[in-house]
C-alpha cells in the first residue's frame, strides 16, 4: 500500500522511482501496488497508474473528489482517450494516450499474476490430493503416491493420522511394507509442492487379498444352477519377481534328482530343495501338497467336503523360463465349478502355496525354494440357496 506521505516532494502514489527504480528493478519485488484510502484529488489515478501504483483501494470510480483523471476506450483507435487538461472534472477526456493505455495494461497484468500464483490459493491446489492406492494383503510393494506433474518437496503424515498397519509413507511419497489388515484406510498427510505450497490431503488406501476370485458369485449360488468362479493372483503370478525379496515365483520341479525339468543346456544342478517328482505326468497328485492351490472346509459341513456337486480343479498354463529358456508348465489358477445339489452356506479356506526361487546362482536359471516359505491364503464364503 502506498503511502499518503511525500518523498521529498512527490507523493508516494504517484512516485515512479519507489516503485519501479527500487521496489521492482532494484528489489525484485513483483507484486502489486494498491493507494491508501481517500486518495483525494492529490494523488491523480493517470499519475498513479503511470507510477506503478496498480489500483485505488476500494470499488467503482466514486471517489471524494470528482476531479481526479480517469481514462475512457475509444474502441476506434484502440486506445485509451484522457483529459487534455482543458477540462477540470475529467469527464471529457479527448487526449489520445497510449502511454496511459501500457501502464493501465502492466497494472492488470501485474494484478492478474499476483492473483494467480499467491500463496494464498496454493497455485490452484487447495483441493488436490495424491492417488489412491491398492495393495494386496500380506504382500510387500511399493506406489508412490505423487501426483503426476506435481513438483512435491515432501510428504507427511499429518498429526493424529496414521498409515495402515504394515505400511509407511516416505518423505518423496512412496508407500510400501506389507500391509497386515485388508479394508480402506483414510490418511491425513501433509504435501509440501512447488517449494512452499502446503497442502492438506487425504490418501486413500486399500488392501486387498492377493488372491482374488472372478465368475460366479459365490454368496448367491442356487441349487440346480451351474457355476464356475477361477481363483488367480496377479502379484503371486509366474514368473514375477517379488519386490524387496530377491525370489522369482516359478514352476520348476525336478523329473531325476539333479535335474531341473524342461531346462537344457545348464551346469549340473545340486539343489536339494527342488522336488523330485518320480512319475512327471502324475504332476498334479504329486505337487498339490506342495506347489500350487488347495482348500480346507473350515464349516458347513459334517465331513468336511465341498457342497455336493461341485469340485475344484488346476487351470494350467505355460510360461518361459528365465531369460527365455525353455516353456514352463505352471498352475495358473483354481478353479470351483459344478452344479450345487444341496443349499447351505460353507466357509473354505483356499491355500497358495506359491512356488518360488531364490535368484541370482545363474544368469540363465533359478531353482525353487520349498514353497512352504511363501504360502497365501484367503477364505470365502459359499452361499447356496
Amino acid at each position: 500500500m502506498s503511502a499518503f506521505n511525500r518523498l521529498g516532494e512527490i507523493n508516494c502514489a504517484i512516485n515512479n522511482a519507489l516503485h519501479y527504480d527500487l521496489s521492482r528493478d532494484e528489489w525484485g519485488f513483483k507484486g502489486i501496488y494498491m493507494t491508501d484510502a481517500w486518495i483525494g484529488s492529490w494523488v491523480p489515478l493517470d499519475l498513479a497508474a503511470r507510477a506503478g501504483d496498480d489500483h485505488p483501494l476500494g470499488t467503482g470510480t466514486e471517489f471524494p473528489h470528482v476531479d481526479l483523471e480517469l481514462g475512457e476506450w475509444d474502441a476506434e483507435q484502440n486506445c485509451v482517450l484522457v483529459d487534455d487538461g482543458n477540462d477540470t472534472n475529467g469527464t471529457d477526456p479527448t487526449l489520445l494516450s497510449p502511454t496511459h493505455y501500457v501502464s493501465v495494461r502492466k497494472a492488470a497484468q501485474r494484478i492478474l499474476w499476483v492473483y494467480a500464483n499467491t500463496s494464498a490459493n496454493k497455485n490452484g491446489l487447495v483441493a488436490s490430493a495424491p492417488a489412491e492406492l491398492t495393495f494386496d494383503l500380506n504382500c510387500y510393494n511399493a506406489k508412490s503416491a505423487v501426483v503426476p506433474g506435481l513438483d512435491v518437496s515432501s510428504f507427511s503424515v499429518a498429526d493424529g493420522s496414521e498409515m495402515p498397519a504394515g505400511l509407511e509413507l516416505s518423505s518423496s511419497g512412496l508407500v510400501s511394507g506389507t500391509p497386515t489388515e485388508e479394508g480402506t484406510f483414510s490418511v491425513d498427510i501433509i504435501v509440501v509442492a512447488d517449494g512452499y505450497v502446503q497442502v492438506n490431503a487425504e490418501l486413500e488406501i486399500t488392501v486387498v487379498n492377493a488372491i482374488y476370485n472372478s465368475g460366479s458369485d459365490l454368496t448367491a449360488l442356487t441349487t440346480g444352477t451351474a457355476m464356475e468362479t477361477t481363483f488367480s493372483t496377479d502379484y503371486y503370478a509366474y514368473g514375477n519377481d517379488i519386490p524387496g525379496g530377491n525370489r522369482t515365483i516359478v514352476d520348476w520341479y525336478q523329473q531325476n534328482a539333479g535335474d531341473t525339468h524342461g531346462v537344457i543346456g545348464l551346469p549340473d544342478l545340486t539343489a536339494p530343495d527342488i522336488p523330485h517328482i518320480a512319475d512327471p505326468d502324475n504332476y498334479d497328485e504329486e505337487l498339490s501338497h506342495r506347489y500350487g492351490y488347495s482348500y480346507k472346509v473350515e464349516s458347513g459341513s459334517a465331513t468336511e467336503s465341498l457342497p455336493a456337486g461341485l469340485s475344484f480343479s488346476n487351470v494350467m498354463g505355460t510360461v518361459i523360463g528365465k531369460d527365455g529358456v525353455t516353456e514352463v508348465d505352471c498352475i495358473d489358477g483354481y478353479r470351483l465349478s459344478g452344479t450345487p445339489t444341496e443349499s447351505g452356506t460353507w466357509t473354505i479356506t483356499i491355500t497358495l502355496n506359491v512356488p518360488h526361487a531364490q535368484g541370482g546362482r545363474f544368469v540363465c536359471a533359478t531353482w525353487a525354494a520349498p514353497c512352504e516359505e511363501l504360502q497365501y491364503t484367503r477364505t470365502v464364503t459359499i452361499t447356496i440357496a
